[in-house]
């Protein structure tokens, strides 16, 4: 089956007393999994605004979508090597490189975290439609570090409050472009999906969700600086979004105007300078440094770090060098 896209628009007539995630599904004859999906992103509004899964519907409530149909991609177990910081009989914590996907999407069948989990770990438990089995919580294909995971959907159903609730601790590190006007700062700006390019997140547009980031800066160099940020929402891209929105995108980020080129925003030696950090690294600079959470079965307090990559430390060496 080719992609395709289902779109539309309905009005709940009387009488309909339905979660919108079931309503949906029954509606179009697909998986509750696969519709709470689209409505986290972003893509079922109810009156022109996101909603959660669980909300109860009501006479003349309107419901857009735009639900994305793809094959279902092939979740094989794949012999891929992973580096594990801790497991234990409910969870794992990965410690993930740049360039790996984690879990299968359009563009990426193959060769993800979720296909070395089930090679790795025969005591995965979830049900054979769901495609994100154990993801608690996700990094972008070419962020870097530590990743919670979940070993079946009890524990994962508990992790995921955890997240709402804010009790899941994650900390990264980022390397920005120019210097902040805060040493230390929170964004508060709702993120949604850009209304034009579907492959960005932007904070214009509709069907905006909360999202709050807190940074502060932990070296200055003369054209950037390294910051320590502070996730308070998890939202699609929420750091290289919340930092481009203010005019500092994280190098080496092309989709958020940080790659190649952006070196003709500065002048002098500080655009010789910027021209030569973007030739050094092929992804942003953004590497899940800490995770921290209460255990889900024992409450216990888990902590983790993780070291900062080659690419990152070469960089760092580099502007530590030429202040």
């Amino acid at each position: 089956m080719d992609a395709g896209e289902l779109r539309g628009k309905i009005s709940i007539p009387s009488g309909i007393s339905c979660r919108l995630d079931k309503y949906i599904a029954d509606l179009l004859g697909i998986s509750r999994a696969k519709v709470q999906r689209h409505i986290s992103e972003g893509h079922i509004t109810v009156n022109g605004r996101s909603a959660r899964s669980s909300h109860l519907l009501q006479t003349d409530d309107i419901i857009e979508y735009a639900i994305t149909s793809y094959p279902s991609p092939s979740l094989r177990p794949e012999p891929i090597p992973l580096a594990i910081r801790f497991e234990d009989r409910y969870l794992i914590v990965v410690d993930k490189p740049a360039g790996m996907v984690v879990h299968p999407a359009p563009g990426a069948r193959e060769g993800t975290l979720v296909h070395a989990l089930l090679h790795r770990y025969k005591d995965f438990s979830f049900p054979p439609e769901d495609i994100r089995p154990g993801i608690v919580h996700r990094l972008d294909k070419d962020t870097s570090g530590l990743l919670l995971v979940a070993k079946n959907e009890d524990i994962k159903a508990i992790l995921a409050r955890a997240i709402a609730e804010r009790k899941i601790k994650r900390i990264y590190l980022a390397l920005t472009l120019g210097h902040l006007k805060e040493r230390e700062d929170t964004i508060v700006a709702p993120i949604g999906r850009h209304p034009t390019d579907r492959r960005r997140m932007a904070t214009f547009g509709t069907s905006l969700k909360e999202a709050v980031t807190s940074y502060r800066v932990l070296e200055s160099y003369d054209a950037c600086e390294l910051i320590e940020v502070t996730l308070q929402t998890g939202r699609t891209h929420q750091i290289r979004v919340h930092l481009s929105s203010i005019g500092h995108p994280i190098v080496g980020d092309s989709l958020y105007h940080g790659g190649r080129g952006r070196e003709r925003g500065f002048s002098g030696q500080q655009r010789e300078r910027v021209r030569a950090i973007l030739s050094m690294i092929d992804r942003q600079a953004l590497h899940a440094h800490r995770l921290s959470f209460p255990h889900p079965i024992t409450g216990e307090l888990q902590a983790f770090e993780s070291e900062i990559p080659r690419d990152m430390q070469n960089l760092l060496e580099y502007l530590r060098g030429g202040r």
